[in-house]
Order: C-alpha cells, then sequence, then structure tokens
C-alpha cells in the first residue's frame, strides 16, 4: 500500500507541516509502516525548526506500530529544535495516547485551529511565533523595495539619468549604495525571522545586495571617465592648411 493512501501531507500556514494518519495505515504490515515512517520522518527534517501538526481525526482506534509511528515524527521534530502538536477528537485513540503515557509529553487538542493557535500560526494568533513570522514577512518586503531603489540610483548614476541631474553623480552613488546597504541588512534579519518558504527569498535578496553593494563601492571610489575631446571647426581647417 503506497503512503498515498495512508497518510497525506499539507502545507498549512507559516509553514506548519500537517501529517494526516488515514485509517487504511492500521491494515498495513509493520514493515510497510516503518518505510512509510521513513519518509514522512524524511519530510519533517528538512525543514529548520519543524512544526508539525500531526492529524489523527480520521483513526477510530490506533495500533502499537502506528504509535511507535508518530513517536518517530516527534522525536525528528524535537532533535530539529522543533515542536509537534496532535489533533485527536476519538475517545479509543485518546484512551491509547493516556495508556502509554504520551499524552502528557505532547500537546493535543480537538481542532486544527486550536492546533495553529498554539504554533501561532494561525491568522488571529498574537502569539511570539506569529509575530516573529510577520515581522520576517515585512522585512523580506522591505528589503526587496530597497534593494530595488538601490539598483536604480545606481544604474541612473552610471546612465546619467534623472536622479543624478538633481542629486549629482557622487551623491547619487553613495545613495544606491546606502540603500543596498540597508536592504541587507533587513535581509540577513528576515533569514532568521522567515518561514522556510521565504528563507530561500530572503537569501537572494541579501545576496543581490551584496553584489550591489560591492558594485556601488566600487563606483563610489572610481574615476568618472571624462568624454573624448572634440575639435573644434576652427582647429580642423587650421590643421588642413598647416
Amino acid at each position: 500500500m503506497s503512503a498515498e493512501t495512508t497518510c497525506r501531507f499539507e502545507e498549512l500556514d507559516r509553514g506548519v507541516l500537517a501529517v494526516t494518519l488515514r485509517p487504511e495505515l492500521n491494515e498495513v504490515p509493520w514493515t510497510d509502516i516503518e518505510r512509510i515512517g521513513s519518509g514522512i520522518v524524511g519530510r519533517v527534517s528538512s525543514h529548520e525548526k519543524p512544526r508539525v501538526l500531526v492529524d489523527l481525526t480520521e483513526l477510530n482506534h490506533m495500533g502499537s506500530a502506528m504509535v511507535a509511528l508518530v513517536v518517530r515524527i516527534w522525536k525528528a521534530a524535537t532533535e530539529k529544535s522543533g515542536r509537534m502538536v496532535v489533533v485527536n477528537r476519538t475517545d479509543l485513540v485518546g484512551e491509547v495516547l493516556e495508556i502509554s503515557g504520551l499524552a502528557s509529553k505532547w500537546t493535543i487538542v480537538p481542532t486544527r485551529e486550536e492546533a495553529l493557535r498554539s504554533f501561532g500560526a494561525s491568522r488571529g494568533s498574537t502569539g511570539a511565533d506569529g509575530e516573529s513570522s510577520r515581522l520576517g514577512m515585512a522585512l523580506v518586503a522591505i528589503a526587496g523595495v530597497l534593494l530595488l531603489l538601490g539598483v536604480l540610483a545606481l544604474i541612473d548614476a552610471v546612465a546619467g539619468g534623472v536622479v543624478i541631474g538633481a542629486l549629482g553623480r557622487s551623491n547619487t552613488l553613495w545613495a544606491g549604495t546606502a540603500l543596498a546597504v540597508v536592504s541587507l541588512v533587513a535581509a540577513a534579519i528576515a533569514v532568521f525571522r522567515t518561514a522556510d518558504n521565504l528563507k530561500l527569498v530572503a537569501v537572494v535578496i541579501a545576496t543581490l545586495a551584496v553584489v550591489a553593494t560591492i558594485a556601488g563601492v566600487g563606483l563610489v571610489f572610481s574615476r568618472p571617465v571624462p568624454p573624448p575631446a572634440t575639435e573644434t571647426t576652427g582647429q580642423v581647417v587650421r590643421a588642413a592648411f598647416a
């Protein structure tokens, strides 16, 4: 039996990974559960500080092999400094978790909305994780805008556009370089404050900001190339009759 028929993966708000275990998993041989579990653990381990929601609401009962599977998911999350929250509404499943002593170790809630709130991941959440993630998103947006403005200023200074006419070449170059530096700082902070799906964007912006900063510094301290000298008509005539 394939993993798709025994469990379902979803990416929820703020990068929360939801794993729904289906009743068919209770009928799967132990060796297949081990294989399916390895796939789930691999997905969890691929996240930095993973936040995993394990949904057991479709189950009517829970065998020992499935309990062991959820324990593996829990360990994979905690080994990466993450968290796991279990969603369960079935009394029999709850009794199994109580008897096994896991109910006292795990956060178990009856709905996904409560699970997301416990992560600080719901839209109305005011938890620390939610605030941090929103700050990261804002920093990514700010870094992107500042980088764009900085690059445009540097291009304008090189091409002799509108801004250079108002500020002068040197001031325009300094302004573009400063914008790139601030963009780099904002993107670097965002790398540590965003969910996994935005980290790559923050890293790309930071990399481009480094390139723009280096280019700007190089242009600031370089001497502009003077335009080629042109001979006047009189000089050309005198040279012809010399």
